[in-house]
């Protein structure tokens, strides 16, 4: 890319940074958010979910040392979690599970046919009613 444009794009990331108009997090979000996932990560009945660049396979599989269910991910689950944060929702840990039971936690975008077959945690855009646009 031209010099002018990188410089010109530097610049209108340092203003958008700075900018009031920014959406941001309250802190006592950010804080409860950290928590809740904190404490997930510490939750033995919880799955650990791996972002994984190409998701070839998303079958669960179970991680033999910590006997943890490992579910590949896309970057969904951040996206659905900064997005509850933002329209101020504070699930528990508890809720959350629940919520994943319920395939109500987006995980991946989009799935092919085949993968469906294999998804333990149906929560892809289409399901959730998440909607990360609005």
């Amino acid at each position: 890319m031209p010099v002018d444009v990188t410089e010109t794009l530097k610049i209108a990331g340092k203003l958008w940074a700075e900018s009031p108009h920014r959406p941001r997090l309250a802190p006592k979000f950010t804080t409860h958010w950290r928590d809740v996932m904190e404490e997930w990560n510490e939750a033995n009945d919880m799955p650990l979910l791996l972002r994984k660049q190409r998701l070839s396979q998303r079958e669960p599989f179970i991680h033999m040392p910590s006997h943890r269910e490992i579910v590949y991910t896309d970057n969904s689950p951040a996206q659905w979690a900064f997005y509850c944060a933002m329209k101020n929702c504070t699930p528990s840990l508890e809720q959350i599970k629940k919520m994943l039971a319920n395939h109500e936690v987006l995980i991946v975008m989009a799935a092919s046919k085949e993968q469906l077959k294999v998804i333990k945690y149906m929560g892809i855009l289409s399901k959730c009613g998440v909607h990360l646009n609005a």
